[in-house]
């Protein structure tokens, strides 16, 4: 199923992980910080603008969900490819 044109943060992945592992937003504040190789008590001091941190938390997110939907697309691939091979090796029975 194709889903062009659809926000990256709104479009569905088929081989998400449940880990069943939760984290507060502080943690993801710590996680878009280090990320962006930023100071993290600089970041708790206040030393960065609330537009800045702002920015910096999305582009995080947008990052992650990059990075889900392209592993999501290699196992979708792989399976795919696997099921073309098991049919081939089929035929030739």
């Amino acid at each position: 199923m194709k889903r062009h044109g659809q926000p990256i943060l709104q479009s569905g992945i088929h081989n998400r992980l449940r880990h069943g592992i939760t984290a507060g937003f502080a943690f993801e504040e710590w996680e878009a910080c280090t990320a962006a190789r930023l100071n993290v008590e600089t970041w708790d001091a206040g030393g960065y603008t609330p537009a800045f941190k702002a920015k910096v938390i999305a582009w995080h997110l947008i990052r992650r969900a990059i990075e889900a939907h392209v592993a999501d697309a290699q196992a979708e691939f792989v399976k795919h490819e696997q099921k073309k091979a098991r049919k081939a090796a089929g035929k030739k029975r």
